[in-house]
């Protein structure tokens, strides 16, 4: 894994790190926002940490790098069970709206809503994304 930091007042959330995912990855509060991850050989998923008050407002955005058909599957995992993420539909969410899935060459990024009653992450858009244009 490579991490690229940036300075500035907002470090080190603006960070960004390149990795090939060798199984699944949890982030945290702390993990840099930018995620350029390649799966590796195989689908992966990506643990969002809980999304509570004093998380509203973070984000990550999750770039797909890998070199295959290889899916991220995003979700939450608290203590208190599976959270939801409010996938766009056309976004690969699930029905019961508790994973998301990145495939390969796209973009994704989500927000901590961060309401003290129900948190929850909210993936806000998606794209494709080919590193090979010019």
């Amino acid at each position: 894994m490579s991490v690229t930091t940036f300075n500035g007042p907002l470090a080190p959330h603006n960070n960004i790190v390149v990795s090939v995912l060798a199984g699944a990855t949890t982030l945290d509060y702390n993990s840099p926002t930018y995620q350029c991850l390649d799966a590796g050989g195989a689908h992966r998923v990506i643990h969002l940490p809980a999304c509570t008050p004093e998380m509203a407002g973070r984000r990550f955005f999750i770039k797909n790098a890998s070199d295959a058909a290889e899916n991220l599957t995003v979700d939450v995992v608290t203590d208190a069970g599976v959270q939801i993420v409010d996938g766009l539909v056309t976004g690969g969410a699930n029905a019961n709206g508790t994973t998301v899935v990145v495939a390969q060459n796209q973009c994704s990024w989500f927000i901590c809503t961060g309401s003290i009653t129900t948190g929850q992450w909210v993936q806000v858009g998606i794209t494709a994304w080919d590193d090979t244009a010019s």
